[in-house]
């Protein structure tokens, strides 16, 4: 199933989550469930937020590549907006994800697949290159010695 019609279909598996788990939590469980997982992906997407943009700028400063901290961030994030969406369905992948072990299954997962979709197949002539042809010629000029950025 593609990401578009499973967009589609979030709302029906949402209602059909209600229809069957309702009846064992009863009216005010289960809206004591949507407010309490409400709050608590409220308070994980602000938390998160503001722990990966630190973690992000303290990786940039130790010269490390931000990409492990940034995806890892960005799916905690995600595991916050599930959990507040309402229904029982993106609560459960919430959660899920915010256990690390599954949060980093998910997030290879998800890497693999954007790197097979992102491939341009190799069979197009010229498929995935750009060659710009052109003519340059180098220029140095001097530098006064109170503008120089070496000087002693």
């Amino acid at each position: 199933m593609g990401f578009l019609p499973f967009l589609l279909a979030l709302p029906l598996i949402e209602i059909a989550g209600f229809v069957l788990l309702g009846p064992y939590l009863g009216v005010g469980g289960t809206l004591a469930e949507i407010i309490l997982t409400g709050m608590i992906g409220m308070a994980v997407v602000r938390r998160q937020g503001f722990e990966t943009l630190v973690r992000l700028r303290a990786a940039a400063q130790a010269g490390e590549t931000p990409l492990p901290v940034a995806v890892d961030g960005g799916a905690q994030v995600l595991a916050g907006v599930l959990l507040t969406v309402p229904g029982f369905f993106t609560d459960a992948i919430g959660l899920l994800l915010l256990v690390p072990p599954l949060r980093q299954i998910a997030v290879t997962g998800a890497l693999r697949w954007l790197a097979r979709s992102a491939r341009v197949p190799a069979t197009q002539p010229g498929a995935g290159r750009t060659v710009i042809e052109t003519d340059y010629e180098i220029v140095e000029r001097e530098v006064p010695p109170d503008r120089r950025i070496d000087r002693e």
